[in-house]
C-alpha cells in the first residue's frame, strides 16, 4: 500500500496563496493552449519526407504590425483548403485590428 498528500510532506501545511500560485503554474505549464511549436504528430499524413508534422501557431500584434509567431524556425506551411481558409480570416481579423489601433484603414480583394 502507498501513501499520498496535497500537502509538502514536512507536515506544515502550505500558505493559500503560495498554492494557489503553485497550482496556477501547475496548470499553465500542462496547458497547450499558448504553446507555439512543432506537436509531433501527423493527423492528416505526411505530406513530404521533410514534413515535420503539424504546427501550432499565434497571430498577434507587436510595434503596429501583425505578427504570425511558429515557435520555431519554419520554412514551409501545408494546409487543407478549410484551414487556409481559417488562417486567411484570422490575418484579416488581426489587420483590421492593428489598422484600427494605428488609426489606419486597410482594404481586401477576395477573387
Amino acid at each position: 500500500m502507498s501513501h499520498h498528500g496535497s500537502e509538502p510532506f514536512d507536515g506544515a501545511p502550505e500558505e493559500p496563496e503560495r498554492k494557489i500560485a503553485r497550482n496556477k503554474l501547475m496548470r499553465d505549464l500542462l496547458s497547450t493552449t499558448g504553446f507555439k511549436g512543432a506537436l509531433g504528430d501527423f493527423p492528416e499524413g505526411q505530406l513530404t519526407k521533410t514534413d515535420e508534422g503539424a504546427i501550432q501557431f499565434a497571430i498577434g500584434e507587436k510595434d503596429g504590425k501583425v505578427v504570425i509567431d511558429f515557435g520555431t524556425p519554419v520554412n514551409w506551411v501545408g494546409m487543407n483548403p478549410q484551414q487556409a481558409a481559417e488562417f486567411a480570416s484570422l490575418l484579416l481579423k488581426r489587420a483590421r485590428e492593428v489598422a484600427r489601433k494605428n488609426g489606419e484603414t486597410v482594404s481586401f480583394i477576395i477573387g
